[in-house]
């Protein structure tokens, strides 16, 4: 009994046998088909033959328990045994001493070791046949793997072809208002976007802060931190979408001029404007 081996097939893993007991159920299972015979034998014990045919066993509650190891009682082999009779896997005739197992269709899943491979082969296919579920065929396989593929390498590109129009857009707005010359595919400047981007910002995000920061910045010495690097970083995207854009009523009020008593035209030409903003140091881009 301690020689040879045993068939476990893959299709056990979606029966009920294994889908609706517990691991103490699954553990007495496979033990009884550790245990079962896989040859007839006959033998004699205290005056008494015995007989048992290949997948059958005369064992005891606590055998079974023991050959199952730590965890595993006679009460619940018991339990177990009750649970495989009642699903069809086995049968047994109990007696004082001992109780007779045996373990349904075992020539049908285990057959016998002496087979040759051939026979052992068309077993399996019979069992499982070619292009089943059970058992694909490499072309289909392959071919579930190329769909895979194509259908992976469509969603990288649309994601891909998205992206790139959202870069171009924000960009393209980020030129018509500041009249520079930004280029959309710098690796940089799409690598800044790409990442705001993931942080759940849209593209109409990235054309507040361009408005908000135009409107403080423009024509100003902070003209020139009017750029992705800027505007589009980190640690100063979030702060510029919150700020208070400057509107134009208070831009025209820094046009108007104050005359002196004679109304001279050159005291008007001297007279400087209020400062439309005193930089803060937060503005800055260090």
């Amino acid at each position: 009994m301690n020689n040879g081996w045993i068939k476990l097939y893959r299709k056990l893993i979606d029966d009920h046998l294994w889908t609706e007991t517990t691991p103490k159920q699954k553990t007495v299972m496979i033990t009884i088909l550790l245990m079962a015979n896989s040859q007839t034998k006959d033998w004699n014990r205290i005056g008494t033959s015995y007989h048992v045919d290949p997948g059958e066993l005369v064992t005891s509650l606590k055998s079974i328990a023991e050959k199952a190891g730590i965890g595993i009682s006679p009460d619940n082999v018991k339990t177990s045994l009750k649970m495989l009779k009642d699903s069809g896997f086995l049968t047994w005739k109990s007696s004082n001493k001992n109780r007779l197992i045996t373990i349904a269709n075992w020539g049908k899943y285990q057959g016998s070791q002496n087979q040759n491979s051939k026979q052992e082969s068309q077993k399996i296919t019979d069992t499982f046949p070619i292009g089943s579920q059970y058992f694909p065929t490499n072309k289909k396989l392959r071919s579930k793997e190329v769909k895979n593929k194509e259908l992976n390498h469509n969603v990288e590109k649309q994601s891909s072809d998205q992206l790139k129009g959202q870069v171009h857009e924000v960009i393209a707005y980020l030129n018509s208002q500041t009249s520079k010359h930004f280029k959309a595919n710098s690796k940089d400047t799409v690598k800044l976007i790409s990442a705001r981007l993931r942080d759940n910002y849209i593209v109409d995000d990235f054309k507040k802060v361009i408005d908000i920061k135009t409107s403080q910045w423009a024509g100003t010495d902070y003209d020139k931190f009017l750029r992705p690097s800027t505007l589009f970083a980190p640690n100063h995207f979030e702060s510029y979408l919150n700020e208070r854009p400057i509107k134009q009523k208070e831009l025209s009020r820094h046009d108007d001029t104050s005359r002196d008593f004679g109304g001279s035209t050159r005291y008007r030409h001297e007279a400087k404007p209020e400062p439309i903003r005193t930089p803060q140091k937060g503005d800055e881009p260090f």
